[in-house]
């Protein structure tokens, strides 16, 4: 399987308790992997792309500014809670 950013890996689970146990030396079943850059590319995806780039540039800004310390959000984050009430 690969992930949206390109990284490939395995995901194995325990499956349904009503499918037979697997035996050693049995060959498992897969299934093909998402294309995601084709997916990506199909007709109307732009927007969606678009979308996704700037909410998390916008995530990315509003999380460095509370780690500068600014804004309320930073001041409920960093104040220990003895401080808070």
């Amino acid at each position: 399987m690969a992930g949206l950013l390109g990284d490939k890996f395995l995901l194995l689970t325990d499956g349904s308790p009503d499918a037979p146990s697997i035996h050693h030396d049995m060959l498992l079943r897969s299934r093909d992997p998402v294309n995601y850059e084709s997916v990506l590319q199909s007709r109307g995806t732009t927007d969606v792309l678009a979308n996704v780039l700037a909410i998390s540039n916008s995530i990315r800004e509003l999380l460095d500014k509370i780690n500068q310390g600014h804004g309320l959000l930073a001041e409920l984050a960093c104040t220990p809670i003895s401080r808070q009430s």
